[in-house]
């Protein structure tokens, strides 16, 4: 034993000992530490990446075509790939507000911009401003706070200024952190991560993609797929976009496609379900705010929660949903839409997807077949256009004249300076260029006469805003009296003067509406009365005096003329009636900006006044080079609709102007939205359905069977035209007074337009039991007969309609169609009831519905509104005669031009005047052939002076549908806008 610890004393005092021992332990430290990077962190690791998530998404339906009458393609789908994002990320603020400022700029600098709906604009000098109001607003604060409903929204939240709710999105509240967007990124990277954050924030479910960039091209997809590691829920997904093959001649019937807003989101869902909409994740009754709030922070993402969407049974569509917007892509959706499949998507810890399983396959939309007969509707349109012209070019002179504008109707002239200042006021020439860069010379010379003109304008308001200002506004000049109610009105659209503080019995408002004080004095009268919005003034100072205040007034105004594109082609206009801006100016400037095509003749004549500006735009306008729509003067619009009368099924339904579908579909192009909203002659109003004119005389056959069904008259009954109809006061006239028609049947009256036959039998009609005239009885009676043949409620189409108006007052003088406010498409129904002898037509532009492998899953049958059956032949025969004999008898009638109509036509003209500012309505409703009915057409050209005009529009569409006349050259643009017919009709 001895031994053994000598041993050991031995070997502990040999010096490699000591580090034989630490050489041992730390070995071992190395062999544990192994063990745990290599077995417990990867099991660990193992585990960690076994925690998937499984979300459930939507498979789109492919949408079906829609084809006209014979097959011809209207619409079709493309394929194409995007950029999405979705609310996959497990990602922290920093981590995710770094990564999608990452994605945008990328996406951008390939030159997609992202553009998603937001409540609130950044504006250039960094302030931030709603782009809401009213419900919508508060709809959006609702979001913002998290609330389930908007009446949860507290004071504080409802008064809260855009950049309270900036602020509150960037920063969030106390505890709640919301997107937490760091100071360090600048007000515009911060407001870009803000308006994406937002939209994932407000998806349902909420997992729903979010398109970005559509259509995108190579080099984008090779840039964002090298960045997918970096960016968890972000996807490149293939999709398909709508494409419009008809251009612009069935833009309003047909329509677009858009993403669904959450109004129509939840309408859609109520429908398909039946039901009321289930709430969205934003609106769910006694929901845990707290909880909705912090994972607000996070874009409600719930990578841990091992659940599926949290899309409900009801909610068929989703917030990613592209449906019909308007026309027949909106009234077909539940053919067209298809239905959607379904698919489950494994996500891991990260957020990114690592597989896809189909779970159920979509089932394609069905195409839709319409009525319409395209190459008719697009012939049809190219008339309306060249006719519309043709009616322009005569009414302009080359002088300052407007002929009797203001007396008389009828003989409206339109003086050249008028056509000159068109093509500034309604966009022909871009005047925001004048001041670019890359401006012309011409634009920065006439760019320099409109910033010494607009200061000279500015010098002359302050003038009439001096506080002691006595000139009332009538008495500064047409043209300063113009600025000046401009200026009101500014304040009043702008909410600077809050019209519901506004007493209408108050002296001073009265008295300014009369014209008895000027504009200075109403306005010092408003900040006394506190009339004025401060908050819209910018003004956070307590106790301003009036003074101040009214300063203030003066200097919103002028700022805001600064950057007022209204204000700004007010001044031009000015310059142009002064001849300071010169139509030879003007005409060059559509050469500069390439508004036309020219030769270099047409440049030299130009320059060197061989060809005058006048002669140069009635050039361009007979050519179509330039159109009536582009100038929005009058006239500058027209319907037509074709309607097959035995089955009031429509052939075609033509508004003209149109617009450029396909670049409203898919993703709207606001800059040309834009365009489309500022253009005066409305392309984007669908004429037929939506323009409510009076009908004038095309009223008077309805008439005739008011008196018959009334038994005041019958087929054989005459009335002498006295000329003035003495019976009513004031004693309205026959048109052709002093003169007078004589003794008139309804035949004879229909001929002719005779008011005062017409006028009469509103007379009678409205005599009581005990022979005394009671209007009201009258008016009840003709709106009985104006039902009858279907002016009580819309005409069936499908697509958007406005409700036909009945006259409610003046028998007498509604009874030659005063009053009224029809749109085309529900005149058509009516005359083509009249063609038929007494079926009222549902009209309908829908022939059938067909599957992808071509079963037709449903035929739209004709559908009967109304079978009118108390009138004898006799009586539906003299009014058809009397509708014969307008278009082919000599005297008061068409007979020439309908001769070679290829079919013999009868019809009614009617005349609807506006006011003795604006030119008439002209109308025509017919029908041929006479004998044996087979098609209807209704002609209502706005402001068109006559309606000799629409007549004439009839007539060339009659030639087309039967003979094919100039179907080639109306088809392939070989056309000119012709002259205007020289008929004379009075009706």
């Amino acid at each position: 034993m001895q031994d053994f610890f000598v041993k050991i004393k031995k070997l502990l005092n040999n010096r490699f000992v000591p580090l034989a021992i630490l050489f041992t332990l730390g070995f071992s430290v190395i062999l544990v530490r192994m063990y745990r990077l290599q077995i417990l962190t990867t099991a660990t690791e193992i585990s960690e990446e076994s925690e998937t998530t499984e979300i459930t998404r939507d498979i789109k339906a492919t949408r079906g075509n829609i084809y006209d009458r014979n097959g011809v393609l209207l619409t079709k789908n493309n394929v194409s790939y995007s950029v999405a994002i979705s609310n996959t990320a497990n990602l922290n603020n920093a981590a995710k507000n770094e990564m999608i400022l990452n994605l945008l700029n990328l996406l951008e600098g390939q030159g997609y911009d992202v553009d998603l709906d937001f409540g609130l604009d950044l504006n250039s000098n960094g302030t931030v401003s709603f782009n809401l109001e009213d419900n919508a607003l508060l709809r959006f604060k609702k979001n913002v706070y998290m609330h389930a409903y908007v009446s949860q929204l507290s004071a504080a939240e409802r008064a809260a200024t855009a950049m309270e709710v900036f602020n509150y999105l960037r920063y969030g509240s106390g505890s709640t952190k919301m997107f937490n967007i760091d100071e360090s990124y600048s007000m515009e990277d911060a407001y870009k991560i803000m308006v994406l954050r937002y939209n994932l924030l407000i998806q349902n479910p909420q997992y729903t993609q979010i398109i970005l960039a559509t259509n995108v091209d190579d080099v984008t997809l090779s840039a964002v797929k090298e960045s997918l590691g970096s960016m968890p829920g972000v996807e490149i997904v293939k999709t398909m976009t709508r494409e419009y093959c008809s251009d612009i001649y069935m833009s309003q019937l047909l329509g677009y496609t858009g993403l669904i807003t959450d109004s129509e989101r939840e309408s859609m869902n109520a429908a398909r379900a039946e039901i009321t909409p289930e709430p969205s994740i934003l609106e769910v009754e006694g929901a845990d705010k707290t909880s909705m709030i912090e994972n607000a922070s996070n874009d409600l993402t719930a990578a841990n929660a091992g659940t599926a969407s949290s899309k409900t049974i009801t909610d068929y569509y989703t917030s990613d949903d592209y449906v019909g917007k308007t026309g027949v892509e909106k009234s077909m959706e539940n053919y067209l839409g298809g239905t959607k499949g379904t698919s489950l998507v494994t996500l891991d810890a990260s957020g990114k997807v690592i597989k896809t399983e189909v779970v159920s396959e979509p089932k394609a939309g069905d195409d839709v077949y319409l009525t319409i007969d395209y190459d008719l509707q697009r012939a049809i349109y190219a008339i309306l256009k060249k006719n519309v012209a043709a009616v322009l070019i005569s009414k302009i002179n080359n002088s300052y004249s407007y002929g009797t504008k203001g007396t008389s109707a009828s003989g409206i002239q339109i003086p050249i300076y008028e056509v000159y200042n068109a093509l500034i006021a309604n966009n022909v020439i871009d005047i925001t260029q004048f001041s670019k860069d890359d401006a012309s010379e011409l634009e920065k010379q006439v760019y320099s006469i409109y910033k010494t003109e607009s200061k000279k304008v500015i010098e002359k308001l302050s003038v009439y805003f001096a506080k002691d200002n006595k000139v009332l506004n009538s008495d500064t000049g047409e043209t300063m009296s113009d600025y000046l109610s401009y200026c009101y009105s500014v304040l009043t659209s702008n909410g600077i003067i809050d019209l519901t503080k506004v007493d209408k019995t108050d002296e001073f408002y009265l008295d300014y509406s009369e014209g008895l004080i000027p504009l200075s004095k109403l306005l010092l009268h408003a900040v006394a009365s506190d009339w004025i919005n401060l908050d819209k003034l910018g003004i956070t100072e307590a106790f301003l005096s009036t003074d101040e205040i009214y300063s203030r007034l003066y200097d919103y105004l002028i700022d805001y003329f600064a950057n007022d594109t209204d204000f700004e082609k007010k001044v031009y206009r000015t310059l142009i009636f002064d001849n300071q801006v010169t139509g030879k100016q003007l005409c060059l400037l559509l050469l500069d900006q390439e508004a036309v095509k020219v030769s270099e003749a047409e440049i030299n004549g130009l320059k060197n006044g061989s060809i005058s500006p006048y002669d140069y735009i009635i050039g361009k306008l007979k050519s179509l080079e330039i159109e009536p729509a582009q100038l929005a003067l009058e006239p500058c619009s027209a319907s037509c609709v074709v309607v097959d009368v035995n089955t009031g099924k429509a052939l075609a339904v033509v508004s003209y102007p149109g617009y450029d579908n396909n670049k409203l579909a898919n993703k709207i192009d606001y800059e040309y939205y834009s365009k489309l909203l500022d253009d005066e002659s409305y392309p984007l109003m669908d004429r037929p359905t939506q323009q409510r004119t009076a009908t004038g005389s095309t009223f008077k056959p309805l008439m005739s069977f008011a008196g018959f069904g009334e038994g005041v008259i019958t087929p054989e009954t005459y009335i002498q035209d006295k000329g003035v109809f003495e019976l009513v006061v004031p004693s309205p006239k026959c048109w052709r007074y002093p003169r007078n028609h004589g003794y008139v049947n309804v035949s004879s009256a229909i001929q002719h337009s005779c008011n005062y036959f017409y006028y009469q039998i509103g007379y009678w009609l409205s005599l009581d039991a005990r022979e005394m005239y009671n209007d009201a009885l009258g008016i009840s009676k003709i709106q009985s007969y104006a039902s009858m043949f279907g002016f009580d409620s819309k005409s069936g189409i499908e697509t958007e309609e406005l409700e036909p108006i009945i006259s409610d007052t003046d028998a007498v003088r509604t009874s030659i169609g005063y009053y009224h406010r029809f749109a085309p498409i529900q005149i058509a129904r009516y005359v083509t009831a009249i063609a038929n002898k007494g079926t009222v037509f549902d009209i309908s532009m829908i022939d059938k519905e067909v599957d992808q492998e071509g079963n037709v899953v449903h035929v739209d049958e004709p559908v009967v509104h109304n079978q009118i059956t108390q009138f004898s032949d006799a009586e539906w025969n003299s009014v058809q005669k009397g509708m014969w004999m307008v278009v082919n008898t000599s005297a008061d009638s068409l007979d020439k031009l309908y001769k070679g109509a290829g079919a013999v036509v009868a019809g009614k003209t009617g005349t609807a005047q506006v006011s003795l500012n604006h030119p008439n309505h002209g109308l025509f409703i017919s029908y041929a052939p006479y004998e044996k009915p087979e098609i209807s057409v209704t002609v209502v050209l706005p402001n068109a002076y006559t309606s000799a005009n629409a007549a004439y529009v009839a007539r060339e569409v009659y030639g087309l549908y039967f003979k094919d006349e100039n179907k080639e050259d109306l088809l392939s643009g070989n056309y000119t806008a012709g002259n205007a017919t020289s008929i004379n009709i009075s009706d």
